[in-house]
């Protein structure tokens, strides 16, 4: 395998994983949730809102 070719083996791998850590982020911004202090000792309140699903997930 010659330079050149591993060049283009690693672009390619940096935009796949570019790419899957804009979904992963975007992922985020979907589901994340504030934390809320609750009066009770060792516990917080999270609510959850957004879907979750196993879609392009391997």
């Amino acid at each position: 395998m010659n330079t050149q070719t591993k060049e283009l083996e690693l672009q390619d791998t940096i935009r796949e994983l570019t790419k899957k850590v804009k979904e992963l982020e975007e992922l985020v911004e979907q589901i994340a949730v504030p934390i809320i202090p609750s009066i009770l000792p060792h516990t917080i309140l999270v609510p959850f809102s957004g879907g979750l699903s196993q879609s392009g997930s391997k």
